[in-house]
Parts: C-alpha cells; structure tokens; sequence
C-alpha cells in the first residue's frame, strides 16, 4: 500500500469513514514509519488545540507607585516573587513537555502492542491449520489402512 495521504490520516484520526478502510490504514501504520511519525504528530496538534480553549488565564494587575520606596524588604518581596513566577512557568513547561512525551510513549506502545497481537494472531491459525492437516493425514493413513481389510485395525480404528 502506498503511504497514506493527509485525507486518509485525518479520517484515521477522527474514527470517520469507512471502517475496512480505517483497518487498512491502521495496518499500513504498523508498517510505515513515516506515516506512523505523521501520524503522532497530527495527534499532538489536536491536542494542543483542544486545550487552547480550556485554559482560563486572568491577567495580572501590577500597581505602579510613582514615588521611588526605599524599603528594602518591598524589593526583596518583589524579586523574590519574580523568581518564583520564573520558576512556576519553568516547571510547568518542563511538565508539559513530560506529558507529551509519555503520551507519544504510550501511543506508540499501543501500536507495537497491535502489531505483535496480529503476529500472535496469524501463528496461532497457522498452528491450528497444521495442526488440522495432521490429523486428515492421519485419518487417511487409517483409512487406507482399514481399506486393506486388516480386522484387527478395523477394531481398533472403531475403538478410537
């Protein structure tokens, strides 16, 4: 299958359209690395524009004195207050950017998890299908042997 195109990735995104098309595109991720980077990526933009909206920022109201104070613990208080404003928009970016890469972790588990069930998936059938073709072997080998009209064997094939 040739890499999907931006349409294809938006519907795989949004669960829309046609569902064994949907399939197709997901196998085709499991394979195509390139789709599969585009693909988070697409994810990480949609989130971050989900949560433009729900963020509630109030501004910061800052008085201004004209007279100069020369209070020294005022400023202290003041730098001190910076420094940590400072170190909360550091902290909070450093978390952000945390999240997004346990997400992405996450995402790109589930689809190496995907990937393996199918492996697991087609060896268990190919299992059950040799499987089911050494028996009909064996069930033609017992046959052909009560063919030849051994009584003993009759006997025991009719045990079984």
């Amino acid at each position: 299958m040739n890499c999907l195109n931006e349409q294809q990735l938006m519907e795989l995104l949004y669960r829309e359209g046609n569902p064994e098309n949907l399939k197709n595109y997901k196998n085709h991720l499991l394979e195509c690395k390139k789709c599969t980077k585009e693909f988070l990526e697409l994810i990480e933009i949609r989130d971050y524009l989900k949560g433009i909206g729900e963020e509630n920022v109030e501004p910061v109201v800052i008085v201004m004195n004209n007279k100069p104070k020369k209070d020294m613990f005022s400023r202290f208080a003041l730098v001190a207050a910076s420094l940590i404003l400072a170190f909360s928009i550091i902290f909070t970016g450093y978390q952000t950017k945390k999240v997004e890469n346990a997400q992405k972790a996450i995402a790109q588990a589930s689809i190496n998890l995907e990937k393996r069930i199918d492996e697991v998936s087609y060896k268990t059938e190919k299992t059950a299908r040799d499987n089911y073709l050494l028996i009909m072997g064996l069930k033609n080998y017992i046959d052909s042997s009560l063919m030849n009209n051994q009584n003993t064997r009759r006997a025991t094939y009719e045990k079984f």
